[in-house]
Formats: structure tokens, sequence, C-alpha cells
């Protein structure tokens, strides 16, 4: 995984992201990972 490939320097731009699941799992119906994006998410949105 390369976290440290791209870095957002201004925080007040909109950016895009684009993921891709092994398997095509089906991650936003099962709750145990829905649960960890949705955790995810509201950590890298906290100020």
């Amino acid at each position: 995984m390369g976290g440290s490939r791209y870095v957002i320097d201004d925080q007040h731009q909109t950016y895009f992201i684009t993921c891709t699941t092994v398997g095509w799992i089906d991650l936003l119906t099962r709750p145990e990972y829905k649960s960890i994006i949705i955790d995810s998410l509201n950590h890298c949105i906290k100020p």
C-alpha cells in the first residue's frame, strides 16, 4: 500500500479517490466492512 505517494497540500480543495476491491467483495452490504469504511471516513473528516 502506498499511503505516502499522494500528499494533500491544500486542505480546502476537493480531492477524489478511487478504490478497488479484491474479488468484488460486497463491502457496503456487510455490516462489519461497512462500519470499518464509515469509521475510517469519519476519522478523515475530523478537524
